[in-house]
C-alpha cells in the first residue's frame, strides 16, 4: 500500500504513451491557434470583414449566448458515444466557425458579411462550449483508473504554455498587422483546429463508455441538476475562477488607466501568470499530495483574498516601487490559480458516477461561463469605487471559503481526499 502522497505522484496516465502523447498534441496545437486568434478575433472583424465596433461586439455576445446551450445537451452525448468523438466534434466545428470569418472577409456584400461573421461566431462558440463540456471527460478516460490530480496538472501546464506562447505571437503581430496577415491569423487557427482532430483521431484510442457504464443500465442516469453537493461544488468553481477572468479582463485598464503604470507592466504579469501555471502547476499538486481537495481549494481562496488586497492597495504604493507590488500581487494571483484549478475538477471528477460522468463534467462549463460574463460586469464596477470590484471580487473568495468546511462533509469521500493506492 502507498500513502495519498505516495499515489498522487504515481504516474497519471493509463491510457498508454500513444493515447498520452496524442491528447496532449492535440491540445498544445489547439491552445497555440487558439492563443493566437483570441487576442485579434474584434480586430479582424473590424479591420477585415469591415463590421463596426459595436456590430462586432454584439456578433460575438450573440455566439457566446448561443454555444450556452451546448453543455445542456454535450453530457448526455458523451455519456452515450464516449468523449472522444465529441471532442473531435468540436475541432471541427471551431474550424467551420473559422472558415465563415474568412470568407466574411473576402469582399462580399456588407449584408453577407455580416450573416456569415454571425454564423461563424455561432459555430466557435457552440463548438468551444462543446470543448470545454467534453474535455475533461476524455482527461479522465485517457487517464485511467485513480486520482486525476497528476493528469489535470499536465494537461492544464501544456495548455497554458501553447496558448501563452500564442498569445505571445499575437502580441507581436498586433504592431505591424495588415489585411493579408488577419487572413494567415484566421488560416492557422482553422488550420489548428483540423490538425488537433487529426491528432485526437489517429493517437487516441479512448472513445466508447466502458461496458457495464451506458446511461440506460441499471436505470436512468443520475443528474447532476438533483445532486445539491455537487451543485454546491460548481458554485465554489464559479467563485474561485472569478479571479483570474477579472484580471484576464480589467488588469490592463487598472495598471494602465488608474495607476498609470509603465505600459510594460501589464504583460510581464500576463507572461508570469502564464508561467507559473505552463511550469508551476505540477509541482504545487505533488507538493500539496496529501492534503484534502477542500484544503488546497481554501488556500488558493485565501491568496485570492490576499491578491484583492494588494491591488486595492496598490495606489499607495510609491510609483517606482508599483510595477515591483504589481508583480508580487500577480504571483500571489498565479500560486492561487494553480492551487484552486486542478483541485476542483479533481473534485468534481471524482464526484461524478461512472454513468453519468458526461453529464456531470460537461455542467462544469457553466460555472467557468458564469465567471466569464460576470467579469467585465466586476471590472465595470470600478466607475462607481476604485475599490469595489476588489471588494466583490473578494466577496466571492470568502463565499468559498464558508462553503468548503460543508462540502468536505457532503462530497464523496473520494473526492474529497485523494485515494490511497
Amino acid at each position: 500500500m502507498t500513502t495519498a502522497a505516495g499515489a498522487d505522484r504515481a504516474p497519471a496516465w493509463a491510457g498508454g504513451r500513444r493515447a498520452r502523447g496524442g491528447l496532449l498534441l492535440a491540445l498544445a496545437v489547439d491552445n497555440l491557434g487558439s492563443g493566437l486568434f483570441l487576442p485579434l478575433v474584434l480586430l479582424y472583424s473590424v479591420r477585415v470583414v469591415g463590421l463596426p465596433v459595436p456590430t462586432a461586439g454584439a456578433l460575438l455576445f450573440a455566439g457566446t449566448l448561443v454555444g450556452l446551450a451546448a453543455p445542456l445537451v454535450v453530457g448526455a452525448v458523451v455519456d452515450r458515444v464516449g468523449p472522444r468523438r465529441v471532442v473531435i466534434s468540436s475541432q471541427l466545428l471551431q474550424a467551420a466557425g473559422m472558415g465563415l470569418y474568412l470568407l466574411a472577409g473576402t469582399g462580399v456584400g456588407p449584408g453577407v458579411a455580416v450573416a456569415l461573421a454571425a454564423a461563424g461566431a455561432v459555430l466557435v462558440a457552440a463548438g468551444t462550449q462543446t470543448f470545454y463540456s467534453s474535455l475533461f471527460t476524455l482527461i479522465s478516460a485517457v487517464a485511467g483508473t485513480g486520482p486525476k490530480d497528476g493528469a489535470f496538472a499536465h494537461v492544464d501546464m501544456v495548455r497554458s504554455a501553447a496558448f501563452g506562447v500564442g498569445a505571445l505571437v499575437a502580441a507581436g503581430l498586433l504592431t505591424w498587422l495588415d489585411t493579408p496577415a488577419l487572413r494567415v491569423v484566421v488560416a492557422v487557427d482553422a488550420l489548428s483546429f483540423l490538425l488537433a482532430a487529426a491528432l485526437l483521431r489517429l493517437l487516441v484510442t479512448v472513445d466508447a463508455p466502458p461496458p457495464g457504464h451506458g446511461p440506460t443500465d441499471e436505470g436512468p442516469a443520475p443528474r447532476p441538476w438533483r445532486d445539491r453537493p455537487f451543485l454546491v461544488l460548481l458554485v465554489v468553481i464559479g467563485l474561485t475562477g472569478l479571479a483570474g477572468d477579472v484580471f484576464l479582463v480589467g488588469f490592463p485598464v487598472f495598471a494602465l488607466d488608474q495607476l498609470h503604470a509603465p505600459a510594460w507592466v501589464p504583460g510581464a504579469c500576463v507572461a508570469l501568470l502564464t508561467a507559473v501555471g505552463a511550469t508551476g502547476t505540477a509541482l504545487v499538486v505533488r507538493a500539496t499530495s496529501s492534503w484534502r481537495r477542500t484544503r488546497s481549494v481554501a488556500l488558493g481562496a485565501a491568496l485570492t483574498l490576499a491578491w484583492c488586497l494588494m491591488c486595492a492597495a496598490a495606489p499607495l504604493v510609491a510609483g517606482g516601487w508599483l510595477p515591483v507590488w504589481l508583480l508580487a500581487a500577480t504571483l500571489v494571483l498565479a500560486v492561487a490559480a494553480v492551487l484552486t484549478g486542478v483541485r476542483v475538477m479533481a473534485m468534481a471528477e471524482a464526484s461524478a458516477p461512472a454513468r453519468a460522468r458526461g453529464r456531470y463534467l460537461a455542467t462544469v462549463q457553466y460555472s467557468f461561463t458564469a465567471a466569464q460574463l460576470a467579469a467585465p460586469l466586476v471590472v465595470a464596477s470600478s466607475a462607481l469605487a476604485a475599490w469595489l470590484p476588489w471588494a466583490l471580487v473578494g466577496t466571492a473568495g470568502i463565499g468559498a471559503l464558508l462553503l468548503l468546511p460543508w462540502l468536505g462533509t457532503r462530497l464523496p469521500p473520494r473526492a474529497v481526499h485523494v485515494p490511497v493506492g
